[in-house]
């Protein structure tokens, strides 16, 4: 037996103004009209069936999301508030582990973009049939294809044998340039993609082990059935809460291409790659180039004389941002927060 868990409770800010509290990136259409999170169920299809899978959204979240995708999964595990990975992981095992706590469980975010499924279900496939026969976390890592300074790094040792898994030795943070440069030429790193499978009963022990004090309050969580007692727990990535910690992490090395879709000028450039044949007739650009442009509202833009931003303009709000900046967009967020203009939230 197999489930998969979607991790859905990003509020995506970086996407902002396109994405919103009550419409988060992972529900904006992406490609073919399909949501970040539709694709993301699609690319199960074959490997884990619908009535063992589920999303871990927010209260906020949940009507969105059902009303998305309710006909594609068995149910929605919700969080009272957004705590980060590490709770959001406790609480689906603890709720899976009262249908089978011997069963696999496959977590996923919803926000990332794989275009090769078939590599992607092979490589998912290789890891759960290991965590079926080893105590085992198992991790997918991404061989890197150039040195990414937005992404986390998973150090491992190679296996002697034919079997491609290795133990993970060590998770690095986001790196410098140059300290990712260095990573590229070494054999034993890759990208920490955020994919990874194991036993129910396997990340529980894991839980007691390491994180004690959590996986009580959650126990209690569920009993009492409390928001208070859920929006008072500790924020912490499954990361930092075990991964880093627990000596059971093995990784399968992978080779396909992979986007974590963080900031808008990511997830423009790869709707435009997708969809190159889409360019809009209400785009003017003089002398201006390697430009992103998104509007809603059929209004004619134009641009002269400027390069490399992001112009993105919706009902009730208009974004230009610089494409190398396109990281800080949570700035913008802050001074809404600030000015007591959640409306634009």
């Amino acid at each position: 037996m197999t489930y998969a868990v979607i991790l859905a409770g990003g509020k995506g800010e970086r996407l902002w103004p396109l994405s919103r509290e009550n419409r988060p990136k992972q529900l904006l259409p992406f490609v073919n009209n399909h949501s970040l999170l539709e694709n993301s169920l699609d690319r199960l299809d074959g490997l884990i069936e619908k009535d063992n899978r589920f999303i871990v959204t927010t209260e906020q979240q949940k009507n969105a999301i059902n009303n998305l995708v309710n006909d594609k999964i068995n149910s929605l595990f919700i969080e009272p508030a957004s705590r980060n990975t590490a709770p959001a992981i406790v609480l689906s095992c603890l709720l899976l582990a009262k249908k089978n706590p011997d069963a696999v469980v496959v977590f996923l975010p919803a926000d990332h973009y794989i275009p090769n499924t078939k590599k992607f279900v092979e490589s998912i496939s290789h890891a759960i049939e290991y965590s079926k026969k080893h105590d085992s976390i198992t991790l997918l890592g991404v061989k890197p294809h150039f040195p990414a300074t937005g992404y986390g790094y998973i150090e491992y040792q190679k296996n002697t044998s034919d079997d491609p898994v290795g133990k993970v030795l060590q998770f690095h943070e986001k790196p410098s340039l140059k300290v990712a440069q260095s990573y590229c030429s070494k054999q034993s790193m890759l990208w920490n993609i955020g994919i990874f499978c194991g036993r129910i009963s396997i990340f529980l022990h894991e839980y007691q082990k390491y994180t004690p004090e959590l996986y009580a309050e959650m126990q209690n969580y569920i009993v009492a059935n409390d928001a208070q007692l859920y929006s008072s727990m500790q924020s912490i990535s499954i990361d930092h809460a075990l991964m880093e910690k627990s000596d059971k992490i093995n990784v399968v090395p992978v080779d396909f291409e992979w986007f974590d879709v963080g900031n808008l000028e990511i997830f423009l450039t790869l709707q435009q790659s997708v969809h190159s044949n889409a360019s809009s007739a209400n785009v003017i650009e003089i002398n201006a180039k390697n430009n992103l442009i998104s509007s809603s509202s059929g209004k004619i833009i134009t641009l002269l004389g400027v390069d490399d931003v992001c112009v993105v303009e919706t009902a009730d709000a208009i974004l230009i941002v610089k494409r190398s900046q396109a990281e800080k967009v949570k700035l913008i967020i802050q001074e809404l927060k600030k000015r007591n203009l959640d409306q634009y939230l």
